[in-house]
């Protein structure tokens, strides 16, 4: 690609992650131990701002929202944290199980597998082959959009709940579903995945957070659809009436 004084951040910027991991294969030197914490970096950035930053923002809007009794605010805390974890833990199993049945190979293949034209054969070892065919669906896509996903479900319930503005109820939406389409986007950008990996994570995510968080939180639309007596914004073991309210675990 270039020179290994001139590598550095511009080949991740000109080249994207499949001639990266092409020359990392022919290269070691301390350039080479740069890029990869560059990588590394930025693949952890993308992990945290999908899992620990709405763990977070839920439980902080959770505690801040709710009532000034302290029983409703922990179990609004509570329910916050525990649909959020349900959520990913659901998404995970999902795409990885995916991941191990379809096996389907990344548009970069040839440069993770460290493809020799001389031996016809890949030379990465064991662990670079198995990541290499790991593309559909893409884990990325579906950790970022079951989390902003989420976050979206529950900021919304609060806005309601409040009969806040419907500009903050459009915020509350857009904001979580633009970093979900950053995220998607980057991994197109990256060559790291097929369009159609990256869809069908959004799909598999989204549809992972609205089952989880719908098991612990009303439905936004439940003042409008019959359920009398039910609380939007407020978790299900709250909820007062007899129609409303659903069996705790220990009941």
């Amino acid at each position: 690609l270039v020179d290994p004084p001139q590598f550095h951040v511009s080949a991740v910027i000109q080249f994207g992650t499949a001639n990266v991991f092409s020359y990392l294969h022919t290269v070691t030197n301390d350039d080479n131990a740069l890029l990869l914490l560059l990588i590394d970096g930025l693949a952890a950035f993308l992990i945290w701002t999908s899992i620990y930053l709405p763990l977070v923002c839920v439980a902080l809007m959770a505690w801040i929202l709710s009532s000034s009794n302290r029983r409703q605010r922990w179990h609004d805390v509570h329910g916050s944290v525990c649909g959020l974890l349900t959520a990913l833990g659901l998404s995970e199993a999902a795409t990885i199980s995916l991941k191990l049945y379809i096996q389907r190979r990344r548009p970069n293949f040839y440069a993770l597998c460290g493809w020799s034209n001389e031996l016809l054969r890949c030379t990465a070892p064991l662990e670079k082959l198995r990541d290499a065919n790991f593309s559909f669906p893409s884990g990325h896509s579906s950790l970022s959009s079951c989390a902003m996903t989420y976050l979206a479900w529950f900021l919304l319930s609060k806005v309601v709940a409040a009969r806040g503005p419907r500009w903050l109820a459009l915020a509350s939406c857009a904001l979580p579903g633009a970093w979900t389409a950053f995220v998607g986007a980057s991994r197109l950008v990256d060559n790291w995945h097929h369009p159609s990996d990256v869809v069908a994570g959004l799909i598999l995510g989204s549809l992972c957070s609205t089952a989880a968080f719908h098991t612990w939180y009303p439905p936004v639309w439940s003042g409008v659809s019959g359920l009398a007596g039910v609380v939007v914004g407020l978790p299900w073991s709250l909820q007062t009436t007899e129609v409303a309210k659903l069996p705790s675990f220990s009941e």
